[in-house]
């Protein structure tokens, strides 16, 4: 996660990405989102919440900090390149 200085005071910035997951209408929920994916309240966005993308067929989106979506996705650590928001099916 980079660290800024801003003003003498270091920042952290999270950068957000969009999560595809499949759900089952009864987890498109934040707390099911949560709890399929084994997340706490800080690693999803509730402002953007969860919002349906094919309904019919399950599949739902989510903000998350970029480290949170490569651990659900299980990639390495190395960020992505700049630019680089990646949407994965997560099952």
């Amino acid at each position: 996660m980079p660290f800024y200085s801003v003003a003498g005071t270091t920042v952290s910035v999270m950068r957000k990405v969009i999560l595809q997951v499949e759900l089952q209408p009864s987890e498109a929920s934040l707390s099911g989102v949560r709890t399929k994916l084994g997340l706490d309240s800080t690693q999803i966005d509730a402002e953007y919440g969860v919002r349906a993308v094919r309904p019919e067929q399950n599949v739902y989106v989510v903000r998350v900090d970029a480290d949170v979506a490569r651990e659900v996705r299980g990639e390495a650590a190395t960020p992505p390149a700049a630019g680089d928001v990646r949407v994965a099916l997560v099952h």
